[in-house]
C-alpha cells in the first residue's frame, strides 16, 4: 500500500513543482541572472527604438516567471513626461506572468506619444528576448 501511494504521489508532486514557478532559460547577452531574478536590458538591442529625445532603454526584472519590476535606463526624454508615462504604463505589466505580459494591450499616454511608444516597444523587445 505504501509503495503504490508513493508511485501515485511522486509524479504528482514533481508535476506541481514544475508548473510555471520558475524563470525561463534564456541564452542571450542581454539577459543576466541575479539570484532568482532575470534581468533583461534593452539598451543595446533597443538602441533604434526612439522616444521624443532619443532611445528609452529599460531593464525588465523577472522573478518566478512574472514581471517583478521595470526600470528606466538613461534617456534624454523630458523628465516630467517620461515619469508620467512610466507611472501610467508600467503598472499594466507588473505582476503578470510573462506570457500574459507579452500579450497585454497597453495604450500610450496622450501628450507623450513618442515616449509611450518607445517604452512599449522596449518592453515588447524584452518579452521577445525571453521567448514570448
Amino acid at each position: 500500500m505504501k509503495k503504490s501511494l508513493l508511485f501515485i504521489l511522486l509524479p504528482l508532486c514533481l508535476a506541481v513543482a514544475g508548473c510555471g514557478n520558475s524563470n525561463p532559460k534564456v541564452d542571450s547577452p542581454y539577459v543576466t541572472e541575479k539570484g532568482d531574478t532575470l534581468v533583461v536590458d534593452t539598451t543595446v538591442p533597443g538602441k533604434e527604438i526612439m522616444g521624443y529625445g532619443g532611445p528609452v532603454p529599460i531593464e525588465v526584472y523577472v522573478v518566478k516567471g512574472r514581471v517583478a519590476d521595470i526600470v528606466l535606463g538613461e534617456n534624454s526624454e523630458t523628465p516630467r513626461f517620461i515619469k508620467r508615462v512610466y507611472g501610467i504604463i508600467t503598472p499594466n505589466w507588473i505582476g503578470l506572468k510573462l506570457k500574459d505580459a507579452a500579450k497585454a494591450e497597453v495604450d500610450g499616454v496622450t501628450g507623450a506619444t513618442y515616449s509611450s511608444s518607445a517604452l512599449i516597444e522596449n518592453f515588447k523587445l524584452a518579452m521577445k528576448t525571453l521567448g514570448y
